[in-house]
C-alpha cells in the first residue's frame, strides 16, 4: 500500500513540474518568438545635401525676383521673371522630394527649414500665375 500511496504522490509532483515548466515558458514555443534585426543605418548625407543645394538655390533665386515683382515690368521683363520663379519653384520642388527621400529611408527629417522653402515655393507659383494674366 506504501507502494501505491508513493507512485501517485510522485505521479502529481511530475505533473506538478511539468505545469510549472509550461506556465513558467508562459506556453509559447521557441521557435514562435520573432527578435526584430537591428535596423542598419543608411547613410543618406549626398541626398540630404543635394536636396538641401537646390532648395537653398530655388529659394535665393525666388528672393531675387521679388525686387522685380515690385516694381511694373514690360511683356519680356515679365516672360522672364515668370521663368525664374518657375525654376526656382522647380528647384524647391525636386529639393524637397529628395529631402523626403532621405527622410523616407533613414527616419530623420529636415522639417524647421522646410517651412521656409515651402512658403518661397508658393510665393513664387501664386506671383508666376499672376504674370500669366
Amino acid at each position: 500500500m506504501g507502494l501505491i500511496i508513493g507512485l501517485a504522490v510522485g505521479t502529481v509532483v511530475l505533473l506538478g513540474l511539468v505545469v510549472l515548466a509550461l506556465v513558467g515558458n508562459g506556453g509559447v514555443k521557441e521557435e514562435s518568438r520573432t527578435v526584430e534585426a537591428p535596423r542598419k543605418r543608411v547613410d543618406v548625407r549626398d541626398l540630404v545635401a543635394k536636396g538641401m543645394r537646390k532648395c537653398e538655390e530655388g529659394y535665393e533665386l525666388i528672393q531675387s525676383c521679388k525686387g522685380e515683382a515690385e516694381r511694373e515690368l514690360d511683356a519680356q521683363e515679365k516672360l522672364a521673371l515668370k521663368a525664374k520663379l518657375e525654376k526656382g519653384s522647380r528647384l524647391i520642388q525636386s529639393g524637397m522630394s529628395d529631402l523626403d527621400q532621405a527622410s523616407q529611408q533613414s527616419g530623420q527629417t529636415e522639417g524647421d527649414v522646410r517651412n521656409e522653402w515651402g512658403q518661397a515655393r508658393k510665393w513664387a507659383n501664386n506671383f508666376a500665375q499672376n504674370l500669366g494674366k
